[in-house]
């Protein structure tokens, strides 16, 4: 007779069962990496996109420290003049744009930061062709703020109104000066930007966390 050599079936399920046990212990690891690498790229480009937009600005109203003062032509008509011409938009809001609160965004510790998706003459907000909403902010919109540092921060959130709505995971905040569009917080020595980019802070810095570590999400990121 001859006889064949062949696994059994208890063999073969023990087998399965490792490759099953594996598998639930990697793949979120894997998933998680991934989403990470998308949210970095994805702040990436929109930093280049902008940035491509007031380079294209400039050429055509000249440099930026002699553009018209943004809180004297208000939000809406130095995003038409400035912005709006030079970008790929679908939709300008006038409401909150498909958010169900006026400050729909977390801090990283959980408290709600307290910016607007939209105030009249202080941001304008739009959606991108590829589903980024951006604000452009031209005053804090409170008496009791000094506006100096809060008058160019431009906000984003890479999904729009999708969930988790929160600084650092995908609302980020870039700021405009004469040298261009950098993230919120770039000139911040390192200890700043990571007490700011983690799990206990606020969350404001984390672009400008992914940018030093070359448009990553390393493993001391608050995720």
């Amino acid at each position: 007779m001859t006889r064949f050599k062949g696994f059994t079936l208890a063999e073969v399920l023990i087998t399965l069962g490792i490759i099953g046990v594996v598998a639930a212990m990697t793949m979120p690891l894997l998933i998680a990496n991934y989403k990470k690498q998308e949210v970095a790229t994805k702040v990436k480009k929109v930093y280049s996109i902008l940035s491509q937009a007031t380079l294209r600005a400039v050429e055509d109203n000249g440099e930026y420290q002699y553009w018209d003062n943004a809180k004297t032509i208000g939000a809406e008509e130095y995003f038409n003049q400035y912005y709006k011409p030079y970008l790929s938009i679908i939709k300008v809001c006038y409401d909150y744009c498909g958010y169900d609160r006026q400050n729909p965004w977390k801090r990283l510790n959980g408290s709600y930061w307290e910016y607007s998706v939209f105030v009249n003459d202080f941001r304008q907000p739009f959606i991108l062709s590829d589903g980024t909403l951006i604000v452009i902010s031209i005053a804090s919109g409170s008496a009791d703020i000094d506006d100096a540092e809060y008058s160019n921060l431009i906000y984003f959130d890479i999904n729009a109104n999708k969930p988790p709505n929160m600084l650092g995971k995908d609302t980020f905040i870039f700021t405009r000066s004469d040298k261009g569009i950098f993230p919120y917080g770039f000139e911040q020595d390192e200890s700043a930007i990571n007490s700011n980019c983690s799990k206990a802070g606020a969350g404001v810095y984390c672009a400008a966390k992914i940018m030093r570590d070359g448009w990553q999400i390393k493993k001391d990121y608050p995720w």
